[in-house]
């Protein structure tokens, strides 16, 4: 066997470095040995704690085993723990953990000392049984009222509704030393404003409810909804409220005066239906709308028109059906919120103006005043008449239509008298009236002996109606309202108002050219100056087709040339369109001035343009984002140029 020798400048054996060839390591055997020589010290190989044998060794091999002391023993090369071997005096307090038991350990329980424990409830727990074994088992319940707390899904929970006023301790102060934080920031939300940022506890801050007071108010530290605040707008279009939240779930309808209800009860979530009871004599309801019955209306039924108060209910909404001669404009009324009951009327009898009910003008006719009214002059706008005599007519008619002693109209010798009722008769029973008796205007005057009376007129009297040829001139002292069209044929209509109003911003002259341009001619404006061939003129040239100014006729005339031609228009635009270029339909001869305004629908985000390239017969804009929606347009119009200006050009 060769040695290896190692330098001695790089080792130490025994604390002491070798030096020279007398002390060297090598190698002897499986050992690395120190020395003079080949030869290996003896070493010693002592037996520890747990083991037996050892000795010493010199190139032969020494056995160390593991003593088998109680508990264990050797089987082969493997040290195992003897069947029983272990007792509760071999176990340390704590050393038997889980960690250390097999998974599949099944350890009899006739092992044990104890086979089970026993379980007591304490407070608020109850066990199904005082005993529990190993490899058995023991349900612990936590035991509640019931009232204040109740078990749910496997959870202890406050149950709903269980705490009151009796559960809350009148003296509880908690010590704030014993909390982590002694105050809070406060942040008020939505609705709330607070007098201070921070509230320490122990100190205190206020918290405002801030209110629109339109619809909630604050009322002696109260918060309420505002008398008349709630409007439909505030309840939601989807709005359900569980009847089960209110006091009530329903209410008793009693028909009022002119109400008939199909039902007394009326159950939140359902309906009913209200309608109008009519006596049906003075009034009616004809195609689900209410009119006032032909020959209904006497005297005694003019009356003010009452206002009722409406007040506060108690119940949250009812659903609403209308009913004869009723309209509502929403099916579903909440508290709070409002809804309309419309009189569905005829609009010819009956209409509604200015959100009140009336009988509309004109719209009562013979048909519907009773054969036996009596209408009190007092209902009247006008008690009397006023009476003229002419032309022979004599009488003591007077103005006051209570009047109650006959009145006497002498025409010649034949007499008409206003007899009992102020009703008007002629004392003639029969024939007619001479010509000679009648007043200008009067055709004929007959009677036929009976109860009918004709009396006609010429063509000199102005009706009210129907189409009639007026001749003479006719001076009105006030004013004239003229609902229809207005035409003068003459040929000369002069105003002599000093200023004259016209509601119409265009005026058309020639209207009588037609379609075709047959009798189209020159038209234009003269100002009257009162002096002979001074009149200057605004005269449209149909020849030249151009305008034309001058002072007065015997003068040149100056054309009007526009020195600027304006081009403008609407390009809708696409959806996704980031850029759009327009055409202007004419070419100037420099390049126009462009403006534009980019438009879109009503709340729609505002779309900012750029306009990066103008010719003289387009113009391209860029968007700042593409079009959400094909509903935006482009109105553009572009000023330029028409080219050199001529003499005579104002």
């Amino acid at each position: 066997m060769s040695t290896k020798i190692f330098a001695t400048d790089l080792l130490k054996v025994g604390g002491y470095l070798l030096s020279g060839s007398g002390t060297s390591l090598f190698f002897a055997g499986n050992q690395l040995a120190q020395g003079s020589s080949a030869v290996a010290q003896i070493q010693q190989v002592i037996a520890g704690s747990g083991l037996e044998g050892g000795g010493a060794f010199n190139n032969a091999n020494v056995t160390l085993n593991i003593g088998a002391g109680s508990g264990i023993f050797i089987d082969g090369d493997k040290v195992n723990v003897a069947t029983q071997g272990i007792i509760t005096s071999m176990l340390a307090d704590g050393t038997l953990t889980n960690a250390k038991v097999s998974a599949s350990a099944a350890i009899d329980v006739t092992k044990l000392q104890y086979s089970g424990i026993t379980i007591v409830g304490g407070s608020g727990l109850q066990p199904d049984t005082s005993v529990a074994n190993l490899g058995g088992s023991v349900t612990l319940n936590i035991a509640t009222d019931n009232s204040t707390l109740d078990i749910n899904s496997d959870l202890v929970r406050v149950k709903p509704l269980g705490l009151t006023n009796a559960h809350l301790s009148a003296s509880a102060s908690i010590d704030v030393t014993k909390l982590q934080f002694s105050g809070a920031s406060v942040i008020a939300g939505s609705g709330i404003q607070q007098d201070s940022s921070t509230l320490n506890l122990g100190g205190s801050v206020t918290l405002n409810v801030a209110t629109d007071n339109s619809t909630l108010e604050v009322d002696t530290d109260q918060l309420r909804i505002k008398a008349l605040g709630i409007t439909n707008a505030q309840v939601s279009n989807s709005a359900a409220i569980n009847v089960t939240k209110l006091q009530h779930s329903g209410v008793t309808i009693i028909g009022g005066s002119g109400i008939q209800p199909d039902s007394t009860t009326l159950n939140l979530g359902n309906s009913i239906t209200l309608n109008v009871a009519t006596d049906n004599s003075t009034l009616e309801v004809n195609g689900d709308a209410l009119r006032v019955k032909a020959l209904g209306l006497s005297n005694s039924h003019l009356a003010s028109a009452a206002n009722i108060d409406v007040t506060k209910l108690q119940y949250s909404g009812i659903t609403i059906i209308g009913g004869s001669g009723l309209q509502p404009d929403s099916a579903t009324a909440y508290l709070g919120g409002s809804t309309t009951l419309n009189v569905a009327t005829d609009n010819s009898t009956i209409e509604i103006n200015a959100d009140g009910l009336r009988v509309k003008g004109l719209g009562l006719s013979n048909a519907h005043i009773s054969e036996t009214a009596a209408i009190s002059i007092s209902k009247l706008q006008y008690s009397g008449i006023n009476f003229s005599y002419a032309n022979g007519l004599t009488g003591n008619l007077t103005t006051n239509l209570t009047q109650t002693n006959p009145l006497s109209l002498t025409i010649d010798s034949n007499t008409l008298s206003a007899g009992g009722n102020n009703t008007l008769r002629v004392l003639r029973t029969s024939g007619v009236l001479s010509s000679a008796a009648l007043h200008a205007g009067l055709s004929t005057f007959t009677h036929d002996g009976a109860s009918n009376t004709i009396i006609s007129v010429d063509g000199t009297v102005v009706r009210t109606s129907g189409n009639q040829a007026i001749a003479g001139v006719k001076t009105f002292t006030d004013n004239v309202v003229i609902l229809g069209n207005f035409q003068v044929s003459g040929n000369i209509l002069q105003v002599s108002s000093n200023e004259v109003n016209i509601g119409d911003n265009t005026i058309v002259l020639n209207a009588d050219v037609d379609a075709q341009g047959v009798g189209a001619s020159d038209g234009g404006f003269i100002v009257h100056t009162g002096l002979s061939g001074q009149n200057p003129e605004l005269i449209w040239n149909h020849t030249y087709k151009k305008w034309t100014i001058s002072k007065n006729p015997t003068q040149a005339s100056f054309e009007i040339v526009s020195s600027q031609r304006l081009r403008a228009g609407t390009t809708a635009l696409a959806l996704n369109d980031s850029s759009k270029t327009v055409t202007f339909g004419y070419t100037f001869p420099f390049t126009p001035v462009v403006t534009a305004t980019l438009k879109g629908p009503v709340g729609a985000d505002l779309i900012g343009w750029q306009l990066y390239d103008v010719t003289t017969s387009s113009a391209s804009f860029d968007f700042t984002t593409s079009m959400p929606t094909n509903t935006y347009v482009l109105q553009w119009q572009a000023m330029g140029p028409i080219g050199a200006l001529s003499e005579n050009v104002i």
